[in-house]
C-alpha cells in the first residue's frame, strides 16, 4: 500500500503548523502580555471597568487559542483517517503523524474511568468541558484556581468526576443539535466573542437552541375596538442585524377580523415599539449586564476552564501541597491518632487587603489574636530560621519579637526552654497564651511560614 497523497499530506502539515504556531502566539505571548498589563494596572489601582475589559480580552484570546487546539485535533484525526484508509488498521498507520483519539477511548470507558485531563497530551473538548464544570462550581477566583489544580492533579473523587463528565456529554449533545441547525454560526460567534449569557429578559427555555434570537418580554395594549396587540422586540448582538418589532394581534371576540387603528392607537403602538426596542438596545450596548441563562450550552463552565490553563499533574499537586502547608499549623498533626481540631494551633490564614495577617493562637482552652503586618511576618520567619538553624546570616536569635504598630505591647516570646521544649508565649497587655513546641515543631512552623511567603509572592494572590 502507498502513503496518502503527498499534496493532501502537505496541506494537512501546513495547516497543522499554522494552527500550532498561532496557538503558541496566542496562549504563550498575548495571554502573558495581557495578564502582565492587568496585574500592573491593578497594582496601580486602575478602575474596575478597565480591568474588566482586560479580562474580556484575555478570555477572547483564550477562546481563540482553544479553537486553534481544536483545529490541530481535527487535522490529527483527519490525517489518522487517511492513514487508516491506506493501511487498513490503526496499528499499521504511520504514527509519525497519526495519534489515536484518546478522548474517544476515555468516553468509551465511561466517565468514572477517565484519565485526568492534564495527563493527556491533547485534552479533548469533552475533557475540557468536564474540567470547566468542576472549576465553575465556585465563582470565587482563588477557589476556582484550587479546583483547577485538584482536577489537574487527579485529586477529584470518582463521584465528582462522573458528574463532570455527564455534564460534558450533555453539553456536547446539545451543541451537536445546534451545529446541525441554523444556530451553528451564531453559537461559534458567541464562543469566539466570549458572550456567556443571554439577556436577563430572554424567555427561551434551556432546551431551546435558537440562542441567537433574543426575544424580549411582551407588552400589550388594547385598541379602541377591543383588539389586543402584543409587542415584543427581536434583537441581535451582532453587527449588520437590525432590531425589529414582532406584533401579534388577538382580535376581539365579537370583531369582524379587520384591525382598525385610530390615530391614538397608532401613537401608542409607536411609543410602545420605541420603548421595547430601547430596552433591548440597552442589552446590546451593555452585554456585561446579561445575567440570564447560558448563551450557548456549556458557556459558563467553558469560560471558567479557559481562565485556568491546564497544568502538569506534578506541578498542580505541588501547588496544592504548598498551599495546604501555608495558613496554619495544628500541632497535633504530628501525633499519631491526635485530634487536631481540639489541640493547640497557630492560624494565620486571615489576611486583610493591606497584607496584615491575623495570627490566632489557641492552646485547646484559651485563644488570642494578634495582628502581624508583612514586616512582622517576615521578621518572625527570619527569627525562627535563626532559632532552628535554617538561617545562616550570622545574626543571633533575639528570643522574642515585639510586633510593629501595636499600641498594646503585643509580643511573641520563645526565650524560655524547659526540658528541651520551647515555651512560646503570645500576648498583649491583657491576655497571653503559651504553647510548648519541640524543636521538630519549631522547624515545621518555620517551614510553613516559608510556604506562606512563597504563596504570597505569586502573582495570582
Amino acid at each position: 500500500m502507498t502513503a496518502p497523497g503527498s499534496a493532501e499530506t502537505a496541506n494537512i502539515d501546513a495547516a497543522r503548523g499554522f494552527f500550532t504556531s498561532l496557538h503558541a502566539h496566542l496562549h504563550d505571548d498575548l495571554t502573558a502580555r495581557v495578564s502582565t498589563a492587568r496585574a500592573t494596572l491593578a497594582g496601580r489601582r486602575i478602575d474596575a471597568a478597565t480591568l474588566a475589559t482586560l479580562d474580556r480580552i484575555r478570555t477572547q484570546i483564550s477562546g481563540m487559542a482553544a479553537t486553534c487546539a481544536i483545529g490541530v485535533e481535527h487535522l490529527d484525526a483527519y490525517h489518522g483517517n487517511l492513514e487508516q484508509a491506506v493501511n487498513s488498521t490503526p496499528e499499521a498507520a504511520d504514527t509519525d503523524f497519526y495519534r489515536p483519539d484518546t478522548g474517544a477511548t476515555a468516553a468509551a470507558a465511561g466517565p468514572g474511568t477517565d484519565v485526568p485531563t492534564a495527563e493527556l497530551a491533547e485534552p479533548s473538548e469533552r475533557d475540557l468541558l468536564a474540567r470547566g464544570a468542576h472549576i465553575a462550581v465556585s465563582t470565587v477566583p482563588r477557589r476556582q484556581r484550587d479546583r483547577a489544580r485538584e482536577w489537574d492533579a487527579g485529586r477529584v473523587d470518582a463521584q465528582e468526576r462522573t458528574a463532570a463528565y455527564e455534564y460534558a456529554d450533555a453539553v456536547l449533545a446539545d451543541r451537536a443539535q445546534i451545529a446541525a441547525g441554523p444556530g451553528a454560526e451564531r453559537m461559534t460567534t458567541m464562543r469566539d466573542h466570549g458572550i456567556l449569557r443571554c439577556p436577563a429578559w430572554c424567555p427561551q427555555s434551556d432546551d431551546e437552541h435558537e440562542h441567537e434570537a433574543h426575544i424580549g418580554p411582551p407588552r400589550t395594549f388594547t385598541t379602541e375596538d377591543s383588539d389586543t396587540i402584543t409587542v415584543r422586540p427581536r434583537v441581535s448582538w451582532w453587527d449588520g442585524v437590525e432590531p425589529a418589532v414582532e406584533l401579534t394581534v388577538t382580535p376581539a371576540e365579537d370583531g369582524d377580523g379587520a384591525l382598525v387603528l385610530t390615530g391614538a392607537d397608532l401613537a401608542r403602538l409607536q411609543q410602545l415599539s420605541t420603548d421595547v426596542l430601547a430596552d433591548a438596545e440597552q442589552q446590546y450596548d451593555h452585554p456585561d449586564r446579561a445575567t440570564g441563562k447560558p448563551a450557548y450550552p456549556g458557556a459558563v463552565s467553558e469560560h471558567a476552564g479557559a481562565e485556568h490553563a491546564v497544568d502538569d499533574p506534578a506541578a498542580a499537586a505541588a501547588a496544592l501541597d504548598l498551599q495546604s502547608r501555608a495558613g496554619g499549623y495544628y500541632l497535633n498533626e504530628d501525633s499519631a491518632g491526635g485530634d487536631e481540631s481540639s489541640g493547640p494551633y497557630l492560624d494565620w490564614s486571615s489576611r486583610a487587603e493591606d497584607g496584615t495577617r491575623q495570627l490566632e493562637v489557641g492552646d485547646g482552652v484559651d485563644a488570642i489574636t494578634l495582628d502581624l503586618c508583612p514586616a512582622d511576618l517576615q521578621q518572625l520567619r527570619d527569627d525562627l530560621g535563626r532559632l532552628v538553624g535554617a538561617a545562616t546570616d550570622g545574626a543571633e536569635d533575639p528570643g522574642q519579637l515585639q510586633l510593629d504598630g501595636e499600641d498594646d505591647g503585643a509580643y511573641i516570646d520563645w526565650s524560655i526552654t524547659r526540658d528541651g521544649v520551647r515555651q512560646v508565649e503570645f500576648g498583649d497587655s491583657v491576655d497571653a497564651v503559651q504553647l510548648e513546641l519541640t524543636d521538630a515543631q519549631l522547624r515545621e512552623w518555620h517551614a510553613r511560614l516559608e510556604s506562606q511567603a512563597q504563596l504570597d509572592g505569586q502573582d495570582e494572590l
